[in-house]
């Protein structure tokens, strides 16, 4: 039987997470820009990101969250380039109740889309994935 090898995800740099983001949003993946960007910024974990509700978020200016891994109690301050960010994805969805989850996919989907990125992007030699 052969082993599975484990790697540990690379980082995407500035640019190319700029780069990622805009992907996403030229290919009509609003929630995935919103992802990778909510991630970037506030550095949660997909667990604790895919708890979040529309509420949790829209026009706040910080968000308090207990982390699901780790049980600590988190403050994160929400910048103005990601409120922006947050109202005008929240606009182009318009979702019936501000009450739904904003990232309702598992894990395992997340990753193919990451994967499916690194070719589109060709970012030769990136393992990414929701750790990235």
């Amino acid at each position: 039987m052969k082993k599975k090898k484990y790697t540990t995800s690379d980082f995407l740099t500035p640019e190319e997470l700029n780069r990622a983001i805009k992907y996403f949003h030229r290919n009509n993946q609003p929630k995935m820009a919103l992802l990778l960007e909510f991630g970037s910024k506030t550095l949660l974990r997909y667990s604790d990101l895919s708890r979040l509700k529309w509420i949790d978020i829209l026009n706040k200016e910080s968000i308090v969250i207990n982390e699901k891994k780790t049980g600590k109690r988190r403050e994160i301050t929400i910048g103005s380039t990601l409120a922006e960010s947050i109202q005008n994805i929240y606009t182009i969805l318009n979702p019936i109740d501000s009450d739904q989850l904003i990232f309702n996919t598992s894990i395992q989907y997340v990753n193919r889309v990451l994967k499916k990125l690194t070719v589109e992007l060709k970012l030769t030699r990136k393992n990414i994935s929701t750790h990235t």
